[in-house]
C-alpha cells in the first residue's frame, strides 16, 4: 500500500540531486517502511558504479531479507506479490556484481527469494519468475550459495515448478527447440551438475556436513519420480527440457549414493520404477527427435546403474503385438506352448521396455562407430556410446545368466537382490532371438571399428618410425572408444551365443 506514495517521493526527490549516502541513511535508519522504499527506488536511479551497488546492498539487504518474506498486499492478490517482486529486481541487481557473491548472507537471501518465487508457481508473476531464475542460477555457482540450497532442500521446492504441466498442452514435441526450456528445469541440471562436480573435493565435503548424503539423494530421486510422471502425461514444448532435468537428477542421485557408500535397490513395483517406465515409456512410444532418443538411453544406463535392474521390469505404455490364437492348418485351436502360457500369464508389456532399449542402444551403437575411427569424436558420440555400453553389458550378462550357477548369492547382493535370470524370465521366445541378433549387430560393427583402428596403426607403422612412434605407439589417445569398445566385445565373446557366428567369433579372437 505504502509503494505508490514512495514512488512519487522518490521521484521528487531525484531530481534533488540526492546522494548514495542519502539512501543508504534512508535504509538504514528510515522511521517507517516508506522512506525505506524511497531508499530503494532513489538508489534504482543513482547508483552507477560497482562500488556504489555495494554500498546500497550492506544497507538494503536487511530490508530486502523482510520484503522476501513478507506477505502480498491485500488488494494485489493473484498478480504475484510485490514486495518479492521488488526484493527479487534488487537482488538480480545485486548478483551481478562478482564482489557481492561472496557474501553468505546475500546468497542466504537470493537463495530463499528465487525458492519462494519459483515454489509459488502459477501464483508468481512473469517479472517474479524471470528474476528468481536469474538470482538463483547465480546463487548455485557459488560455493556457499549451492551449500544453502542443499541445507534448506531447495530442489523440493523448485520440483514442482519444473515438473508442473500447462493447463492446455499443445504445443507438439517437434516444435520445443522454438520454446525456452521451463527456468526450474535449467536450475535443476546447474544444482545437479554443480553436487556432480562437488564430488570427491572439498566443497562436496562441506556440502555433505550440512545435509547427509542420504536426505539430498532422496531429495533428487523425488525430483526423478515427479518428472518422469510428467513425462508420461504430456508432450509439450518442454518435454525435452524435463528429460534434460531427469537425467542430470539421476547423475547427481549417483553421486549422493556413492558418498553414502550403500546400494539402493528398486522393486518392479516401487513407485519410482513405474514413474521411470511410464516416462521414459511414454517417449519411446512415440516419435521423437534422435536427441531425445539419446537422452532416453543415457537416463536408462543411468538408472539402471543407481537402481538395479529390476525398475525396468513391469508394465509399461509399450505393448506386444497381439494375434489371433494359433490353429493348425485345418483350422482346429493349437495347444500353447510353455513359453506362450508363461507369457501370457504375466500382464502385457512387462518385457517390452526392455526388448526396446536393447534395439534401441545397438541401433545407437552403430551409429556412433559409423564414422569411426575418426580424428576426433563428437560430443554426443562421446555421451551416448557410454550409456549404449552399459545397458548392452548388462543384458548381455543377464540373458546369458543361469539361475543355478556358483555366485547367484553374491551377484544378487550386487544387484540389489535381484534373480539372476529377472530379465530371461520377462521375455519371450521372439524377444530373445530378437536380443541375439541384436548382440550380433553389436559385435559386427565393433569389429569393424576394431580392425579399421588396426589397419590405420599398420599403415602408420609402415609409414616409417616417427609416425609410427606417434601414431601407433600408443594407441589409447588417438582412438579414445577403443577400451569401451573392446570391453563390451570381450564381454560378448566370453557368452555362449557368441559361438551361434563362429566367423564374428573368429574374427573378434584375432582382433583382440
Amino acid at each position: 500500500k505504502e509503494a505508490p506514495g514512495a514512488m512519487a517521493v522518490a521521484s521528487a526527490s531525484a531530481g534533488t540531486g540526492q546522494s548514495i549516502e542519502h539512501c543508504c541513511g534512508l535504509l538504514q535508519k528510515g522511521k517507517s517502511d516508506e522512506e525505506r522504499f524511497v531508499g530503494l527506488l532513489l538508489a534504482s536511479k543513482l547508483v552507477a558504479e560497482p562500488a556504489e551497488l555495494r554500498r546500497v546492498c550492506g544497507a538494503a539487504l536487511p530490508f530486502v531479507h523482510r520484503l522476501v518474506h513478507s506477505p502480498p498486499p491485500p488488494d494485489t492478490v493473484g498478480n504475484g506479490n510485490l514486495y518479492r517482486g521488488l526484493a527479487l529486481s534488487v537482488l538480480a541487481s545485486f548478483v551481478t556484481d562478482a564482489e557481492l557473491l561472496s557474501r553468505s548472507d546475500l546468497l542466504s537471501c537470493a537463495v530463499a527469494a528465487g525458492a519462494s518465487a519459483l515454489g509459488a508457481g502459477a501464483d508468481a508473476s512473469a517479472e517474479e519468475a524471470r528474476d528468481a531464475a536469474t538470482v538463483l542460477d547465480a546463487a548455485l555457482r557459488q560455493p556457499a550459495g549451492l551449500a544453502e540450497a542443499v541445507r534448506t532442500r531447495v530442489v523440493s521446492t523448485v520440483l514442482a515448478s519444473a515438473s508442473a504441466l500447462p493447463a492446455e498442452s499443445t504445443s507438439p514435441l517437434a516444435d520445443q527447440d522454438q520454446a525456452q526450456a521451463p527456468p526450474a528445469c535449467s536450475l535443476l541440471i546447474v544444482a545437479s551438475e554443480l553436487i556432480c562436480a562437488s564430488a570427491g573435493t572439498p566443497l562436496g565435503d562441506a556440502i555433505f556436513s550440512l545435509a547427509h548424503p542420504h536426505a539430498v539423494r532422496s531429495e533428487f530421486l523425488a525430483t526423478t519420480s515427479q518428472l518422469a510422471l510428467a513425462l508420461g502425461a504430456s508432450r509439450d514444448a518442454a518435454t525435452a527440457a524435463r528429460l534434460g532435468a531427469l537425467l542430470a537428477a539421476l547423475r547427481a542421485a549417483e553421486v549422493c549414493n556413492g558418498r553414502a557408500d550403500e546400494l539402493l535397490p528398486l522393486a518392479a513395483t516401487d513407485p519410482l520404477s513405474e514413474a521411470l517406465r511410464l516416462g521414459l515409456g511414454s517417449l519411446l512410444s512415440s516419435k521423437i527427435q534422435p536427441a531425445i532418443r539419446a537422452d532416453v538411453l543415457c537416463a536408462a544406463s543411468a538408472a539402471l546403474a543407481l537402481l538395479g535392474p529390476l525398475w525396468v521390469v513391469g508394465p509399461s505404455p509399450l505393448r506386444r503385438p497381439s494375434g489371433p490364437p494359433p490353429r493348425a492348418a485345418t483350422g482346429e485351436s493349437v495347444e500353447l506352448t510353455a513359453d506362450a502360457r508363461r507369457i501370457a500369464g504375466l500382464p502385457t508389456g512387462h518385457g517390452a521396455l526392455l526388448s526396446l532399449l536393447i534395439q534401441l542402444s545397438t541401433v545407437e551403437w552403430c551409429m556412433c562407430l559409423h564414422d569411426q575411427p575418426a580424428d576426433a569424436v563428437s560430443p554426443h558420440v562421446a555421451v551416448v556410446l557410454p550409456a549404449c555400453c552399459g545397458v548392452l553389458e548388462e543384458a548381455l550378462f543377464r540373458l546369458h545368466a543361469d539361475a543355478g550357477e556358483e555366485g547367484d548369492e553374491e551377484e544378487g547382493q550386487h544387484s540389489g537382490g535381484a534373480p539372476p535370470t529377472c530379465w530371461l524370465d520377462v521375455l519371450t521366445d521372439d524377444e530373445l532371438l530378437s536380443a541375439q541378433r541384436a548382440f550380433q549387430s553389436m559385435a559386427k560393427a565393433g569389429l569393424e571399428y576394431l580392425e579399421a583402428v588396426r589397419a590405420e596403426a599398420a599403415a602408420a607403422s609402415r609409414a616409417g618410425p616417427a609416425v609410427a612412434g606417434a601414431d601407433c605407439g600408443s594407441a589409447e589417445p588417438s582412438h579414445p572408444l577403443l577400451l569401451p569398445v573392446s570391453r563390451l566385445l570381450v564381454a560378448w565373446l566370453v557368452q555362449p551365443s557368441a559361438f551361434a557366428s563362429m566367423q564374428l567369433y573368429d574374427r573378434a579372437n584375432a582382433v583382440l
